[in-house]
């Protein structure tokens, strides 16, 4: 199960410094209603990936959208 935490607003200094811990956990970006708009999912081995809640057939599910920093970021700095 992944613990989740909530965030008022994400910022980059934020997100370039969340601390793994031994099992994966979720921060939630909170929109004006107090719920998860935005998901940041920080792995034990320290890589963050993107995600959004959703619903599919009634479930709660979370779709996820990509790592950070996307890899157009990441190749930037070899050229």
């Amino acid at each position: 199960m992944t613990a989740a935490r909530n965030v008022l607003k994400f910022t980059w200094k934020f997100v370039e410094n969340p601390k793994p811990e031994a099992e994966r956990y979720r921060i939630w970006e909170a929109n004006a209603h107090g719920r998860g708009t935005l998901g940041l999912r920080v792995a034990p081995t320290g890589k963050l990936s993107w995600g959004y809640p959703h619903r599919h057939d009634g479930a709660s599910k979370t779709m996820t959208r990509g790592r950070h920093p996307p890899r157009a970021e990441r190749f930037r700095r070899w050229r």
